[in-house]
């Protein structure tokens, strides 16, 4: 099923939609029927974000700048926003007959003569008019320099603001939209001579023309970067389905050769528009693409570019998602202080085997890290490498740094069996148990409370220890054990947590939870009795507000009667 507004919670994994949650959506604007454009903060980094909306809502284009070659979490956080904010698919309008303008019957009555002087005077108030016309009827050029494309681009920016540093909403619309008409012949010259230096050069000097807009001029607007991509995906198509390998690599060389400037950093408009070049490739012209932007990405520093590491995470999924990594598995290194990448990154290692590669690179970070909580992927990810090695003492060292903050039963068994029988084990235990009970609001302390409980036989202490803030999860987990030792005490905890104020964060995985609760119940209560708990604890709390458990309970109890 494909993508849209309606569908994207099933549709999307859990952790791309709790990535996108963290994300903030600003700037949101409408570009053209269906396509959206925003900047999308994520932490202190700020991506152009772009989504095309068709029939239904339905997602047939996303792009972002942060790399990635597939649906990021940043696109997803735009289509929640979309979602949220734009009218639903297959939502009526109302549709106006379409007549002339009073303007246009006009025109059919004017003497020629008076109208060419209010045009000619038009013409000297109103420049971006000014050069429209021109434009239009001026006699066009066949072909065009890099100097010819970048006065364009300027003369267009002069007519709508003059000399002024700053130009708000509309004005950056008025200027990409005379842009389109002042730069269509030279998109065409570039098409027609996509193997000649010479239209590349032309295309790339307008192209930087655009980019360097919003450093000269002070805006706020995504147009541009939004047209930057309108640009380039006019050639896209062309540029894949070139006839020979001959023409398509004469075509690309250019383009991969600018991908890095000096000072202006990785250039990753070009990056990105590759990457859709790839897509649509196939076989050994795709691989050699690859190739040619991981040979590139291989021969420069990134740490001279201040972006260099979205280079970094855009060769690794790119690589990565064509089955290639293997062969470069060397060539991508992990980026200071980014847990996340490089967690994927060392475990992707880890999957090919490459296990002293992954060591090291944990190793590496953690070296660098000035609190031990950031160690804690390099932790599990080292812990994984000593156990294919068979290294049981490392295994031990990882299960021990990491048990007081993650709470793994499997950790604690771990070390527990490891320790001879005596007084310090017992006093090592009661400390990590300890150390449970007083994050008990962690969910993984809690449930692994109830873990070591359970393990030990001591069901009386689970039914004392068990109370309203006990978690979904570990109800379920342990329901025989507390069904069994208190089926009353059991009911009140789950049908009173005061839960209807809560926001969950994971709402596919909340109602899994509450089907297997409600099924455990309907197997173990009376429906009478349950049904009674249901409406007790309606008239009991929060002004007739039921839980949110409860509420699911009373629609299961209805559809089950």
């Amino acid at each position: 099923m494909a993508l849209s507004q309606s569908n994207y919670t099933k549709q999307l994994s859990k952790s791309l939609l709790k990535g996108a949650a963290a994300c903030t959506v600003r700037e949101c604007d409408e570009t053209a029927k269906g396509q959206y454009v925003a900047y999308v903060d994520d932490g202190d980094d700020s991506f152009d974000v772009s989504i095309s909306l068709g029939k239904e809502g339905v997602v047939q284009e996303g792009r972002c700048d942060c790399g990635e070659t597939e649906f990021c979490r940043h696109q997803a956080a735009l289509l929640i926003h979309l979602a949220a904010t734009t009218p639903k698919a297959g939502a009526k309008k109302a549709v106006a007959k379409s007549k002339r303008s009073v303007a246009a019957q006009l025109l059919d009555d004017l003497d020629p003569e008076i109208l060419k002087a209010w045009v000619e005077q038009q013409l000297s108030v109103y420049k971006d008019l000014e050069l429209a016309f021109l434009h239009r009827f001026a006699p066009a050029s066949q072909q065009f320099t890099p100097k010819e494309a970048e006065a364009l681009t300027l003369q267009a920016i002069k007519a709508v603001i003059g000399s002024r540093k700053k130009a708000d909403g509309s004005e950056v619309k008025k200027i990409t939209v005379l842009w389109k008409s002042l730069h269509a012949p030279i998109v065409d010259f570039y098409l027609a001579n996509l193997t000649e230096a010479e239209a590349f050069d032309t295309f790339h000097a307008l192209l930087e023309s655009c980019i360097t807009f919003p450093h000269r001029i002070a805006i706020t607007s995504t147009r541009v970067g939004s047209y930057i991509t309108e640009l380039l995906g006019h050639t896209t198509g062309a540029l894949a389905t070139l006839a020979t390998q001959t023409a398509f690599d004469k075509a690309i060389a250019p383009i991969i050769g600018h991908i890095a400037a000096p000072a202006a950093g990785i250039r990753m408009h070009y990056l990105l528009h590759l990457g859709e070049v790839a897509a649509l490739c196939s076989g050994e012209r795709k691989t050699a693409l690859i190739e040619a932007i991981a040979h590139h990405y291989g021969a420069s520093d990134q740490g001279r570019y201040h972006n260099g590491q979205q280079y970094t995470r855009f060769i690794f999924y790119l690589l990565d998602r064509n089955g290639l990594f293997g062969l470069h598995y060397e060539l991508v290194k992990p980026i200071r202080y980014n847990n996340e990448f490089n967690s994927i990154l060392i475990g992707r290692l880890v999957e090919l085997g490459h296990l002293d590669l992954a060591e090291r690179y944990c190793k590496e970070q953690i070296a660098v890290n000035f609190k031990e909580v950031y160690d804690l992927p390099y932790f599990l990810l080292l812990q994984q490498i000593y156990r294919q090695q068979g290294y049981w003492e490392g295994e031990r060292q990882m299960a021990e740094k990491l048990l007081p903050h993650i709470f793994r039963y499997a950790d604690y068994k771990l070390l527990y069996e490891a320790m001879p029988e005596g007084v310090e084990r017992e006093k090592w235990r009661k400390r990590i148990l300890a150390k449970a009970v007083s994050q008990y609001s962690n969910p993984a302390a809690a449930h692994f409370y109830f873990e070591v409980l359970h393990a030990e036989g001591d069901y009386n202490k689970m039914r004392d220890t068990l109370g309203t803030d006990t978690p979904y999860p570990t109800i379920v987990a342990f329901f025989d054990a507390f069904v069994a030792t208190s089926p009353l005490r059991l009911l009140q905890v789950v049908l009173n947590r005061n839960d209807h104020w809560t926001v969950e964060e994971d709402e596919a995985n909340e109602t899994e939870i509450f089907e297997k609760l409600a099924a455990l119940l309907l197997a173990h209560y009376p429906t009478a009795t349950l049904l009674k708990a249901v409406a007790d604890n309606h008239k009991a709390f929060h002004y007739g507000q039921s839980d949110r458990f409860v509420a699911f309970l009373k629609k299961e109890l209805e559809a089950y009667q």
